[in-house]
């Protein structure tokens, strides 16, 4: 449930109430859908709490020359209050760079907030980035959205290629006044919030620009600085260190035999480092004794993990 900003009773009165403790109504064009709007976007009660500030991500893991370029890049960037675009395939740890820049920036004792727009309906996401105000029966409603929690902070804005242009606009409006209105709210109702912007997407947001389906001005303000974070198929020689921070997160003992670390170094990895880390549950799965999990990888002959001597 949403916790309410106050209930106004009587007249000037203002205080929680068990009565305006309920969720907002999204409809669809066949039957109305009730949401629970703090599960389904990771919202905050609005009681002047303070969202908790993250912890220090997980480091960037590899020894090869792209993994090196990219720590630089990271670090090139978390010096900087420029806005990132972050672009790369699925899988490949687009969020980590974010957080590794949020981490090593002048922000970091604040929030880093993210929103993937990939995972939300369109109609939910004008509420998720600015929040809501709604007043029925005397009761106010506020919702907190994610730019005011992220007021200065960083926002992380995954799959953003996913966004429509209706949303684009709405958030270049945001870019350039730094002034939030909640949705319902009157138009004297705004609130000026401090955001640095990370954004990350799998797609090719030039090609988006070129057929209308991205905003230009929007891409410009988004991209002052970009970096590309490279498939596991392009660095091959990081696949062992990746493996083996992964199985030690699980089991320290866990060792591959080099056959095996061989045949997995020659595949592609269309999964990327995400794909890595599956098969690093599913060996840990094996070497602990399940006997639903195979324990073999895929288009390997695999071999079974070795506890280390």
């Amino acid at each position: 449930m949403i916790g309410w900003a106050g209930c106004c009773a009587n007249i000037g009165e203002r205080r929680e109430s068990a009565e305006c403790d309920a969720p907002f109504t999204a409809r669809n064009s066949n039957r109305s859908v009730v949401f629970d709007i703090t599960m389904a976007i990771g919202g905050h009660r609005s009681f002047g709490r303070m969202p908790r500030v993250e912890s220090e991500p997980q480091p960037i893991v590899g020894a090869s020359p792209q993994i090196a370029d990219l720590r630089r890049r990271i670090q090139s960037a978390a010096i900087t209050d420029e806005s990132v675009l972050i672009v790369g395939e699925p899988g490949t740890g687009k969020e980590l760079v974010a957080r590794q820049i949020w981490s090593r920036s002048r922000r970091s004792a604040h929030p880093f907030t993210a929103i993937n727009f990939a995972a939300l309906p369109q109609t939910l996401i004008e509420v998720a980035l600015f929040g809501k105000r709604d007043a029925a029966f005397g009761c106010y409603r506020n919702f907190t959205g994610k730019l005011e929690l992220a007021d200065r902070g960083i926002l992380f804005l995954d799959e953003l290629g996913d966004l429509n242009l209706q949303m684009q606009s709405a958030l270049l409006r945001f870019i350039e006044s730094h002034e939030v209105r909640r949705v319902g709210a009157g138009p004297d109702d705004v609130r000026r919030v401090d955001v640095r912007m990370i954004s990350a997407t799998p797609q090719d947001l030039r090609e988006m620009v070129a057929d209308g389906s991205f905003h230009e001005d929007l891409f410009c303000r988004l991209s002052q600085v970009e970096i590309s974070v490279p498939p596991v198929r392009e660095h091959p020689e990081d696949v062992p260190v990746l493996l083996e921070s992964f199985l030690a997160r699980g089991n320290s003992a866990v060792r591959l035999p080099d056959k095996t670390m061989s045949e997995l170094m020659q595949h592609e990895w269309p999964g990327n480092v995400r794909e890595i880390q599956s098969v690093a549950e599913r060996l840990l799965r094996d070497f602990n004794g399940d006997s639903g999990a195979s324990g073999q990888f895929d288009g390997t002959e695999g071999e079974s993990p070795k506890r280390r001597s």
